[in-house]
């Protein structure tokens, strides 16, 4: 009734229907069938969970296949119901528009396409323009067919959970070939803009990532890839500063002056971050991360702002970089 207050069951249905949705979601982006147990992980429930959800689904006409290799996916030709977007989540698809064609410096088919059938999709209004002007940006932007034809291969291996071999040409140039079982693809803009392959790398047995701008003469090979039921994107890279996965944990020691307290503030930078305000003003952040290489950057572009307390291999880091930028300008 109007004015009564909503109860847990009434919250239970709103979650359950967002899940199924989202269920719906990943079956037509699975063409070749996905597990209930991937599908469990990927709603954050169980595989019980997911069975039950793929029940509910056929129970409401929706039309589902299982595989003999206990795979399940929607029947060839059905079309997703168009989904009502509310004012604020129409405004998170702008903001996920805006990022995705700042992160890209070439002109990329996929997204363009991608971001022309959502554009269709919208409402009359401001976000539907403003999303059509993202597409005319990305339209403006050079092209490059053999990024363009890495990142097709690396989504189909990744979709149909093929294994990939390439050719990787590290930071220093060396030249050495790949074959991975594909997990993610991760894009990161904190200093450096760049997408991220992570995978388990078939030849050296371990799991590596590797940039895709570095990636060339890919193919998707027949075998099927090996994926562990566990394999999380968040947990691969919880402790890292972007996408660094193999060196040790370390406490940091950062010692900001009084002049960036609040502009550090304002941001959550690390999951592991704690600030704490000092008498003078100063704020000391303590983190904990894997690896140095990735965060130094991001202190140096602090300038005078920032001083590294510990541990005293990054405080030898940054005192020789800044030594090095001031002999440039001596």
């Amino acid at each position: 009734m109007p004015g009564m207050a909503t109860g847990k069951g009434d919250f239970e249905k709103q979650d359950r229907a967002a899940r199924l949705l989202l269920v719906m979601q990943i079956l037509a982006g699975s063409p070749h069938g996905v597990t209930a147990q991937e599908i469990g992980n990927r709603t954050d429930r169980n595989k019980r969970t997911a069975l039950r959800d793929l029940h509910a689904l056929e129970d409401i006409g929706v039309p589902l296949m299982q595989e003999p290799n206990d795979t399940y996916k929607l029947m060839p030709g059905y079309v997703l119901p168009t989904i009502a977007f509310t004012q604020q989540e129409t405004m998170a698809i702008l903001l996920a528009t805006r990022l995705a064609v700042q992160h890209l410096d070439y002109y990329n088919e996929f997204l363009a396409m991608a971001l022309s059938k959502l554009g269709a999709s919208l409402p009359k209004g401001p976000v539907k323009v403003h999303v059509g002007e993202s597409v005319t940006q990305l339209a403006s932007k050079p092209a490059d067919a053999e990024r363009q034809k890495v990142f097709g291969v690396i989504t189909r291996g990744l979709l149909e959970r093929k294994q990939i071999r390439f050719t990787y040409v590290d930071s220093r140039g060396v030249e050495s070939e790949r074959k991975i079982h594909p997990y993610f693809l991760e894009p990161i803009s904190l200093m450096s803009r760049g997408t991220y392959l992570f995978g388990k790398d078939i030849d050296r047995r371990d799991l590596r990532v590797f940039k895709l701008d570095r990636i060339t003469e890919a193919e998707v090979l027949a075998t099927d890839a090996y994926i562990p039921d566990d394999t999380r994107l968040q947990k691969l890279v919880a402790d890292s500063w972007g996408v660094w996965t193999h060196s040790r944990i370390q406490k940091l020691e950062l010692l900001f002056s009084k002049d960036v307290a609040r502009r550090l503030a304002e941001t959550r930078w690390h999951p592991s971050q704690v600030l704490t305000r000092q008498k003078s003003g100063a704020v000391l952040m303590t983190l904990e991360v894997r690896g140095l290489v990735e965060i130094a950057p991001w202190i140096l572009s602090w300038g005078s702002d920032v001083e590294v307390v510990g541990p005293p291999e990054l405080r030898k880091i940054v005192a020789m970089t800044a030594a090095e930028m001031a002999r440039t300008y001596i």
